[in-house]
């Protein structure tokens, strides 16, 4: 997997690449020796994500707001019996209408196919997001920065942009390792698994002048709205699924001499359109702006919009 420039300027910070490249050989790369530790962080199951669809009217969402959950989407798709491969004791026929079908049932829950969907971009991912407010013309402005990747879709194919929601570590070990000159280091080995969001270009993703992708948003607020705020500023995206649905691969950076660090992550993304980007403070769960195709002209070119609210 290449890797392209990352998704809403998202740097993962040293534990993890927001999207890594295909191993290559290298001539300082260790290779591993014997295993010291190795060990997995465990994922909560303590958290309450939205079972329903997104109710697109609402200003508020609440305190702790966390959208759907992302991973049981992308699981229930890739589960779907609607989805599975043609057997060979299937006729075409049958094998159309069943996967045509996989609009007609639920996901899980009260969850269709076709539900407008909400997922919130989890922090690690939203680290390095810029929310600047401006008191003079009490403005919020938000830098928002897609990827450009090939996430599945080749080199010769059009580009995808893409968003990771959330990226989990799941393994970590140490090892100690040696290259073909007999250099010995100690490797930190490292497992994620991210998901995320992917598409081509939309009115959200649409790539700029001279392929920069970034866009600028900007909102009206006043400094008391500004300092609640920044206290636990969200982004949450709004989007609808859309065929193929799911897209996976695997990616990994080796470990070098320079950079004792091998990381792998397991990529698992939906297919989908997005719809709305929402700007709200995830402590209150006041909505301050809705990004849509219809009003982008208002926030874009960091030109002053309506807060809705």
């Amino acid at each position: 997997m290449r890797k392209a420039s990352i998704i809403i300027t998202l740097l993962l910070g040293a534990l993890a690449p927001a999207y890594a490249q295909t191993a290559q050989p290298k001539t300082n790369q260790p290779a591993q020796h014997t295993a010291r530790n190795a060990s997995t962080r465990p994922v909560s199951a303590h958290q309450k994500y939205l079972t329903t669809p997104m109710d697109l009217g609402l200003m508020n969402l609440g305190p702790n707001f966390m959208g759907q959950d992302i991973k049981a989407v992308f699981d229930a798709i890739k589960n779907a019996p609607a989805l599975k491969e043609k057997s060979e004791f299937e006729t075409t026929a049958d094998f159309e209408k069943r996967r045509a079908g996989f609009m007609e049932k639920p996901l899980y829950a009260n969850l269709e196919p076709w539900s407008p969907m909400g997922f919130v971009v989890g922090e690690a991912i939203l680290s390095d997001q810029k929310f600047e407010y401006d008191a003079d013309s009490k403005t919020l402005t938000l830098t928002f920065t897609p990827s450009t990747d090939y996430l599945g879709s080749g080199l010769h194919q059009p580009p995808l942009h893409s968003i990771p929601v959330r990226t989990t570590r799941v393994g970590q070990r140490s090892y100690t390792g040696t290259n073909a000159f007999g250099a010995v280091v100690d490797v930190d080995s490292k497992s994620y698994v991210q998901y995320g969001i992917l598409n081509h270009d939309t009115w959200l993703f649409s790539t700029g002048k001279y392929g920069n992708p970034e866009r600028k948003y900007s909102v009206q607020m006043t400094p008391d709205e500004a300092k609640v705020l920044e206290t636990a500023p969200k982004l949450l995206v709004i989007c609808h699924l859309v065929s193929p649905w799911l897209r996976e691969e695997a990616g990994w950076d080796d470990a070098t001499l320079d950079v004792p660090i091998a990381v792998h992550t397991q990529y698992n993304y939906i297919q989908a359109i997005p719809e709305q980007l929402w700007i709200f403070n995830q402590k209150t769960g006041v909505v301050y702006a809705k990004l849509t195709a219809s009003n982008i002209d208002n926030f874009d070119q960091g030109e002053p919009g309506t807060s809705p609210h």
